[in-house]
C-alpha cells in the first residue's frame, strides 16, 4: 500500500476500503499499514484529512523492502528473447493485453541516456500470447524478460509503471548502471522529485 500513496499521493485521504482495493490488500492489512505510517510521520491529518509527509524517505524505505521482500515473490516467469527492442512499437498491443513495461526498458522513456538490455513486464497473469508471438523462450537462468504480477489495482492510465516502480526495479537490479539511472530519474523526474519535496 505504501507503493499506493507514493505512486498517487492524492489517494491518502481516500476511505480505507478504497485504499485497500487499490492496494490489493484486505481492510485489516490497510488499516495496520495505515497505522504503522501515521506513527512514523509519514501520514498526517490536515483538517480530518490524511495526507502524506516526508514521502521522500518514505520511498527509500519502499525500494528497500520492495528489493529484499516483494520483489522476490512477484516472479511470473524469466524468459530469453534475442531482441527485446519489439516492445517500443507495442504500446497498443500491450494496452490491450493489459501489459505494462516497468525496469530499465519504462526507464529508458523517461531517461534517454539509458539503453536497456532487460524487459521487465508487469500483468495480472503471465501473458501467453505476448509470449508466443514474440518468441520468449523459458530461460535457465535470469534471462533478459522478466514478467511479473501486478500488485496492485489502480486503474492502469499509461502502459509503463508509475515512475516509483521503475525507480525500485532499477535499485532492486544490483547493476551499477541501473542504480545510477535510478539517482538520474530520481532527480530528474518531475514525479519522484516531488516526493522529495512533499
Amino acid at each position: 500500500m505504501g507503493f499506493v500513496l507514493l505512486s498517487w499521493p492524492s489517494m491518502a485521504h481516500k476511505p480505507l476500503r478504497e485504499l485497500a482495493s487499490a492496494g490489493g490488500v484486505s481492510l485489516g492489512t490497510a488499516q495496520a499499514v495505515v497505522d504503522d505510517l501515521t506513527r512514523a510521520g509519514y501520514l498526517y491529518e490536515v483538517a480530518g484529512e490524511r495526507r502524506l509527509g516526508r514521502a521522500g524517505e518514505l520511498l527509500n524505505r519502499w525500494s528497500e523492502a520492495y528489493s529484499t521482500r516483494l520483489a522476490p515473490v512477484l516472479s511470473l516467469g524469466d524468459f530469453e528473447a534475442s531482441d527485446i527492442s519489439w516492445w517500443r512499437d507495442s504500446e497498443d498491443e500491450l494496452t490491450r493485453l493489459d501489459v505494462q513495461v516497468g525496469g530499465e526498458a519504462a526507464a529508458s522513456v523517461l531517461d534517454p541516456h539509458l539503453i536497456p538490455s532487460t524487459l521487465t513486464l508487469y500483468a495480472d497473469e503471465r501473458p501467453r500470447s505476448l509470449i508466443g508471438k514474440h518468441r520468449l523462450a523459458r530461460a535457465e537462468q535470469a534471462g533478459n524478460v522478466h514478467v511479473r504480477r501486478r500488485f496492485w489495482t489502480v486503474a492502469r492510465q499509461a502502459w509503463i509503471v508509475p515512475p516509483t516502480l521503475i525507480y525500485a526495479d532499477l535499485l532492486a537490479s544490483g547493476d551499477p548502471r541501473q542504480r545510477e539511472h535510478a539517482d538520474r530519474i530520481r532527480l530528474s523526474g518531475d514525479r519522484l522529485a516531488h516526493l522529495d519535496r512533499l
